[in-house]
């Protein structure tokens, strides 16, 4: 399988991650310049408000395989306030932020993601309770059920329309697609509505299409051969 040509961006994503604030070391009077390497050398996360840093994370694992991100988490709550005070609630959303040395190279990562499952161990070293934790990149208004209708357009037209109104990016390395057609989404997931669109899209006949969304919100769709 290969790429038919270069992935290009054709819409910027608008969708803002939570903040995560860091002290700034007086840096405007002089300081050292610390706060340029937090993320960089170890990942940040910030659940419900609370920010876990450097010994307090165990592992993070990012993954990219499928087509939302998702993220699996080890933290040591060191504090142990989280298990208090800090204790996620329906709707709360856990944050990474990886810094990038080296921008013109690798883009800083920094998501929200829905929390799907969260567990405390019983049994810890040295009294520091062991938080697992994992979730799914939030896209607003991604598995929402709409009713809609779209006028004359090819799929391309038509997933761009999408990403704008979901406030993400595309990008593809597919000029136009010959499928020029009205689409309307019947109450149907959104998710599930781009699904369809993809699988029915046509560029030619050795050619077929797959989508992703990965992690700076990027909607990819991508022709392969």
């Amino acid at each position: 399988m290969d790429l038919e040509q270069h992935i290009l961006a054709v819409v910027e994503p608008e969708l803002n991650p939570t903040e995560i604030k860091f002290v700034d070391f007086n840096e405007e009077d002089g300081g050292d310049r610390q706060s340029k390497t937090i993320g960089a050398v170890a990942p940040v996360v910030q659940v419900n408000g609370f920010q876990f840093t450097g010994e307090m994370i165990e592992s993070v694992n990012l993954n990219l395989s499928k087509v939302l991100p998702s993220v699996n988490l080890i933290l040591n709550d060191i504090t142990q306030a989280f298990a208090l005070e800090f204790m996620p609630r329906d709707g709360d959303v856990i944050t990474l932020f990886i810094n990038s040395k080296h921008t013109d190279t690798f883009k800083t990562i920094h998501m929200d993601f829905e929390i799907t499952n969260i567990s405390l161990s019983t049994d810890s070293v040295d009294n520091i309770p062991e938080i697992n934790i994992s979730g799914i990149a939030r896209i607003p208004k991604y598995f929402a059920e709409t009713c809609r209708n779209f006028e004359a357009g090819t799929s391309l037209d038509h997933l761009e329309l999408i990403a704008r109104d979901l406030k993400i990016g595309l990008a593809t390395n597919i000029e136009t697609t010959d499928d020029l057609m009205l689409r309307i989404q019947p109450y149907i997931p959104t998710f599930q509505f781009i699904e369809d669109i993809v699988e029915n899209s046509y560029i030619a006949e050795n050619s077929f299409q797959r989508y992703y969304i990965d992690q700076f919100y990027y909607l990819n769709f991508i022709g392969m051969k």
